[in-house]
């Protein structure tokens, strides 16, 4: 299978879809975030003691901009020292170079909040509970229907040809089914960290089902891509001045200094 024809296909996904073009749009840390992370998994599969370090380090910002995946870290850093044949020395400098983030947040969170695990947001027993499950787990795939066509559950294939990728997939998905769900499809941006490893899984399930035809495979993904950008047109993300899907929250705004 072609790596280098999956990820080119991957990354054309990400960049047309909805969830992502609406978050690239809009200056919030989702983006930020899901690209540190991304950057933590490349470093993690790599071979040498630099690459975990360099994997530790982006995972150590991606903690500071939105710590509510720091157990993605964990994630990582017990794939190295199980999976890899180097495990112990990696997972080891991946942890060490991870560590100031998560100590940094823990830090401002005492300091503000009387406890490192708690936030403006309040603390992470009000914030994740098994009760959300069912209702957030049903607004994110209604939401990912709508936004990407079914073919994007193709992406948990990732599993089976780079593990890592697939736990950190179900990580993601694990750590935010637990959220409290929301109203309005672009909270789908929670679970951006995830859309690398499962457009990568997406793209390698669309060559594997046709199986050599690259040109089909071609046609397919350009279909899926220019969907994306449809799904987002539709929902006025390209309109300037519209801000459709942030009105609400603006007039909140307006409301509270008016």
């Amino acid at each position: 299978m072609q790596s280098d024809a999956i990820g080119l296909a991957a990354a054309w996904l990400v960049a047309t879809s909805p969830t992502f073009l609406i978050m690239f749009k809009t200056l919030m840390s989702d983006v930020p975030a899901a690209a540190f992370w991304a950057l933590a998994v490349y470093g993690a599969l790599g071979t040498s003691t630099r690459s975990a370090a360099l994997a530790g380090l982006a995972a150590s910002m991606a903690i500071l901009i939105r710590p509510n995946v720091a157990p993605v870290a964990a994630v990582i850093a017990l794939w190295l020292a199980f999976a890899d044949p180097k495990g112990p020395r990696r997972s080891f400098l991946f942890a060490a170079a991870a560590a100031p983030g998560a100590i940094a947040v823990a830090a401002i969170n005492q300091s503000l909040f009387d406890s490192p695990f708690s936030s403006g947001y309040g603390d992470l027993a009000s914030l994740f509970s098994l009760d959300n499950v069912p209702k957030t787990l049903g607004s994110y795939t209604r939401w990912l229907v709508e936004t990407q066509t079914p073919l994007v559950f193709a992406g948990v294939y990732v599993a089976w040809i780079a593990p890592l990728l697939g736990c950190v997939l179900l990580a993601v998905w694990m750590l935010y089914a637990a959220y409290p769900a929301f109203d309005a499809w672009w909270f789908l941006r929670f679970l951006l960290p995830a859309w690398p490893a499962m457009f990568i899984g997406t793209a390698a399930a669309v060559f594997r089902l046709v199986r050599g035809r690259r040109a089909a495979a071609a046609i397919l993904l350009l279909d899926l891509g220019a969907y994306g950008i449809y799904a987002t047109n539709q929902r006025s993300v390209f309109v300037d001045g519209s801000a459709s899907t942030f009105s609400s929250r603006r007039g909140w705004i307006n409301r509270l200094h008016g």
